[in-house]
């Protein structure tokens, strides 16, 4: 085995788009070292870096590169090496499984090893109808019942086990009689009755998703003959699809005999390797180095288009070139291109917007080159038209511009947005503009606004925030995602997610974005409810961001790829980098929790956005554990929940009264360090102030009850720790003093008329054109949403307590 002398840095790409995912699916930077040697080289203590400063800054950890072989290197800044772990699945889609139709309650037993299904029907995974991913269809019904035998061998072996499923509507999952997952049906140790209804979910597979994922508890697996029983209900009789496709992984120390390994549609990959490094977007240098910090290869690189590799010539390793066909964990291509096309392009007039007509004209081109454009929101290729004077145009218009060279890639792209005034009626909204390739938002394979539900998908935008005056506020490259649990029905005003990213050439959106706070840099952004939707902006204006954190907004006009928009609120997102910016602390040591809909009876491990629930864990079960009416209990708790915080954000919900709450859109968070307390942060409102109940709701009650045995609205978890500490008399006088406090200030009629009117103020210009756009009512209508949230105003102090 050789030292490694000869190896070397062979190809890397700084912005992946869309080239070579890891394996959690997202598309980050990455390197491939090659060893030309003829013998296996120990990469044990080699190490790669960015900074010549550091030159041990990521080392490798024991593993060899074969002769020849080329090895890829995520620069993710994850810092992972590569697990031992082994996934074996073990029941897959097309296995055979014994089934029978929900027609009548089945025995007691049917999920259990002793039943006898002999009088069952057999068919291949996956079940059901109507969404033309069954293997076997069964007729129209509310439930179905499923079993599949397997044999184990070795069952010591297994590290951990992992149900996957694919489901529409609900299920409850057994394994040897046991039950050890469900989704949207009932509560967990309860079995759904055949003719129980489930609640609405879609399959994930057939829109191009991964199933989801269930740990399970491994001990359940016995040394041979084993059973896992499946009962997936729908959420009507009429529903027009039922699905059902379930697969069961091992993970293990090692490999089996004749492994079968895992399908790729579970993308259980293991950990591939990371360095705790990025690549920059814009060049730098990069250097590997040996075990006695000796340089063995460096590379200097400048700025790299999207999804373009930059590497060595195989018959001549001295040459880099730039390749249109990366080739990442592979030999290069023969044939590369030396350069990229150098040149900015501008545009002129450089105002933003127009009155009815304007001429445009582009410049910037070299003299041995030329510009090309578009103006659908598509990138510039070889066939896009060809700049060659003056354009005259009469509507908002996104132009997308670059330099093409002979024998050189094309240069940068430019993107510019007019917007005619004749297409907005507000002169006091901003703008903001986003332009993509239309396929990025309408294929069926990938496009987001064709697959809303894909909330990890993410497409390259160009995205421009212009003020109502016309200065541009920002105007970055950047990703776009779906946002929220839901896509919008009936249109395609989605809710969107904004993201700053190195690898689109911008980390982060440097504006002072929203005046109300002094916060002049964001990872990322969300446009959320349209303007006629003032129910969780109004909360956010009587909240006190003192006590309580809340997403600043601004109303925006919004324009896509040219197109008018209708209107969008600009928030924040909340998230790790939201509670840094807010709180002045460091987004790496957070925990930042979700509370959504879980049949759960204490926490899902799901619901970290950030760090981990380890310490909320201990906090519920001291809660559990101890009597909260002891003075000492209660005054060793408020050092571990922010109690002002806590009263202030649950009464204020309570006011609200917010009927999609608790049992979802609840997101708190903590410092993680030993003085580090628990801090809630209000968002999404949109079912309060009268949206969905009137001003008498008793939402007191709606926050306190004890036994709702449901994942929505109110289950158990959702309100345990306000329960708890009522317990304590010091709280409650607490929790009633604070309560009227707020009716008294915050929460008068008059003060919610006043922040109204502004709000009003701000929007109202804008509200006809919107709903010209999609059809949604009529401006009489949003008048009198605002005279019911008045009316709502009038009586809701009186009623709420």
């Amino acid at each position: 085995m050789l030292h490694g002398q000869e190896l070397r840095i062979n190809e890397l790409m700084s912005s992946n788009i869309s080239i070579i995912p890891d394996e959690d699916g997202a598309y980050v930077d990455w390197v491939e070292i090659y060893n030309p040697a003829d013998s296996t080289i120990d990469l044990d203590g080699f190490a790669l870096t960015d900074d010549s400063l550091s030159p041990d800054k990521w080392k490798f950890p024991a593993l060899t590169i074969g002769p020849n072989g080329y090895l890829l290197v995520f620069c993710s800044g994850k810092d992972r090496v590569p697990s031992n772990e082994y996934y074996e699945t073990i029941i897959r889609q097309g296995d055979l499984w014994k089934y029978r139709l929900g027609d009548s309650e089945p025995p007691s037993d049917w999920n259990t090893l002793e039943f006898d299904d002999s009088g069952w029907s057999s068919g291949e995974s996956g079940f059901g109808y109507g969404d033309d991913d069954d293997k076997t269809e069964v007729e129209q019904t509310l439930s179905l019942y499923t079993r599949k035998s397997f044999n184990l061998e070795g069952s010591s072996a297994i590290l951990s086990s992992i149900l996957s499923i694919d489901f529409d509507d609900a299920f409850v999952a057994y394994l040897n009689g046991v039950e050890v997952a469900r989704s949207h049906i009932g509560f967990p140790g309860t079995p759904p009755a055949f003719d129980d209804r489930g609640e609405d979910h879609e399959a994930l597979m057939v829109q191009g998703m991964d199933p989801e994922s269930f740990e399970i508890d491994q001990t359940l697996l016995v040394e041979g003959s084993n059973i896992l029983a499946i009962q997936v209900h729908n959420a009507e009789w009429t529903s027009s699809d039922l699905t059902l496709i379930p697969y069961l992984t091992l993970v293990l120390e090692e490999a089996p005999v004749s492994p079968l390994g895992s399908p790729p549609e579970l993308n259980f990959s293991g950990s591939g390797l990371h360095t705790s490094f990025s690549l920059s977007a814009g060049g730098e240098m990069l250097y590997l180095s040996d075990p006695g910090g000796i340089l063995l290869d460096s590379v200097s690189f400048g700025a790299i288009p999207s999804d373009i590799s930059y590497g060595r010539m195989k018959e001549d390793p001295g040459n880099w070139l730039f390749f249109e066909e990366p080739t990442p964990g592979a030999q290069n291509g023969l044939t590369g291109i030396e350069d990229v096309a150098e040149g900015e392009v501008l545009f002129h007039p450089t105002v933003k917007f127009f009155d009815g007509v304007t001429s445009v004209s582009i410049s910037g081109n070299p003299a041995d080159g030329l510009i090309r454009y578009t103006t659908d929101g598509s990138e510039p290729g070889n066939n896009a038209l060809e700049y060659a004077g003056v354009l005259e145009i009469n509507t908002s218009t996104i132009f997308r511009a670059r330099v093409f060279q002979e024998g050189h890639l094309p240069g940068k792209i430019y993107s510019y947005n007019y917007i005619d005034l004749d297409d907005i009626d507000a002169d006091n909204i901003p703008v903001i503009a986003i332009s993509t390739d239309p396929y990025n938002l309408y294929n069926n394979s990938d496009g987001l606004f064709d697959n809303a539900r894909n909330r990890d998908l993410e497409k390259p935008a160009h995205v421009e925030f212009i003020e109502a005056d016309g200065t541009v506020g920002f105007s970055i490259d950047a990703g776009l995602k779906i946002f929220g649990n839901e896509p919008s029905p009936g249109n395609h005003q989605h809710k969107l997610s904004i993201f700053a990213r190195s690898k689109y050439g911008y980390g982060s959106i440097k504006y002072h974005l929203f005046p109300d706070k002094p916060i002049e840099k964001f990872e990322s952004v969300i446009l959320r409810n349209e303007i006629p939707e003032i129910w969780d902006v109004m909360a956010s204006r009587l909240i006190d961001d003192k006590i309580v954190a809340k997403q600043s907004y601004r109303p925006t006009i919004v324009f896509l790829n040219g197109e008018y928009w209708g209107t969008k609120f600009i928030r924040e997102k909340i998230n790790e980098h939201f509670v840094a910016s807010n709180f002045g602390v460091d987004p790496d040591s957070v925990d930042v929790i979700m509370g959504i809909e879980s049949p759960v009876e204490l926490y899902n491990e799901d619901w970290p956005i950030a760090g981990d629930l380890e310490d909320y864990k201990k906090l519920v079960h001291y809660l559990l554990d101890h009597d909260l009416s002891d003075p000492s209990e209660y005054e060793y708790i408020t050092s571990w929940i922010d109690i002002n915080n806590f009263i202030t954000y649950q009464a204020s919900e309570i006011y609200f009264g917010n009927i999609d709450w608790p049992g979802n859109n609840m997101k708190w968070w903590r410092e993680r360090n030993e003085s580090g307390i628990w801090q809630w942060i209000l968002f999404d409102v949109d079912a309060g102030m009268g949206a969905w109940e009137g001003s008498s709701y008793n939402s007191m009650e709606h926050a306190t009850k004890p036994d709702h045995d449901d994942q929505w609205p109110n289950p158990p978890w959702s309100t345990l720790i306000l329960r708890t500490l009522l317990e304590n008399p010091v709280f409650r006088e607490q929790f009633i003093v604070r309560s009227f406090d707020l009716l008294n200030t915050d929460f008068t009629e008059e003060r919610v008329n006043r922040e109204l009117d502004i709000l009003v103020g701000q929007t109202e210009g804008e509200i006809r054109n919107h709903m010209r756009r999609w059809d949604h009512g009529s401006y009489r209508e949003w008048e009198d949403q605002v005279d019911d949230l008045r009316y709502w105003s009038t009586y809701r102090a009186s009623r709420v307590m």
